[in-house]
């Protein structure tokens, strides 16, 4: 082969090579999937415990859009800014710093951690997140330890990795919080409506329940669970909400009492 063949010949393998290369590491990039893609939607029972004339309803939280903020591109999923890095997953809050604003990162999620890893987070108790999320008065530091980690299958048949710790509410690759989305850094304050969360979706197709049946059952008038379609009022027993309709009687969480 002559010489200056030999060299277009090896400088070919060494692209194709390369090109090769550049595929793959794509490729496992790709595969590497978004753990809250635009798709993703998470469902609530909201109910109201006071009579003031608002009625329980189902709510969905989904993505509204990107925001780019500081040069990233962040989802909108509420209005507040998500931002995935890597297998971390935070809020962005624009805080005042001196006479200016700062954006500040809020840790979520962190799908690395190990058993026997912490995780800090910040807690809030405003009466909404957004307003928590600025303001320091309402904020209080976390720690949890992973006691271990377990992999299970969500409904849509993809295999996922479930953190337990010893200080917080489990979490699931893909799903969030067992409690909802943005459950780490709200802490329940005491208002006229509470909020459980019941599922998430994907595309339509249901990943995680919180009970089974919860996504079926708060999608129709199941006579099981409260949803908005009851018209009811509501009742302190023993120093517990129960939601009465007619002759059924129901508990805080919306369930059907025997």
């Amino acid at each position: 082969m002559p010489p200056h063949v030999n060299h277009l010949f090896f400088f070919a393998m060494k692209t194709i090579n390369f090109t090769i290369l550049l595929t793959a590491f794509c490729s496992l990039l790709c595969a590497q999937e978004s753990y809250f893609p635009a798709t993703m939607s998470w469902k609530y029972l909201q109910e109201e415990l006071c009579d003031d004339g608002t009625e329980s309803h189902i709510a969905t939280l989904q993505s509204s859009g990107t925001k780019e903020v500081s040069g990233k591109t962040c989802q909108l999923i509420a209005d507040i800014p998500v931002l995935a890095e890597g297998s971390k997953i935070y809020v962005l809050a624009e805080k005042e710093s001196g006479s200016e604003m700062k954006d500040t990162l809020i840790l979520l999620y962190d799908f690395s951690l190990a058993v026997g890893d912490k995780i800090v987070w910040i807690e809030s108790h405003g009466e909404t997140l957004q307003q928590s999320l600025i303001d320091d008065s309402t904020q209080a530091l976390r720690e949890a330890t992973v006691q271990s980690i377990e992999t299970v299958t969500l409904m849509d048949g993809r295999e996922a990795r479930r953190w337990h710790y010893d200080n917080r509410a489990d979490d699931i690759e893909y799903v969030g919080s067992i409690e909802g989305l943005f459950a780490p850094l709200s802490l329940p304050i005491a208002t006229c409506m509470k909020e459980t969360f019941l599922c998430c979706h994907e595309d339509d197709e249901t990943l995680f329940e919180t009970s089974v049946g919860a996504c079926d059952k708060t999608a129709t008038a199941n006579d099981n669970i409260y949803t908005d379609t009851h018209k009811a009022h509501k009742q302190l027993i023993d120093g517990h909400f129960y939601i009465i309709d007619n002759d059924k009687i129901y508990n805080s969480q919306g369930m059907l009492v025997p």
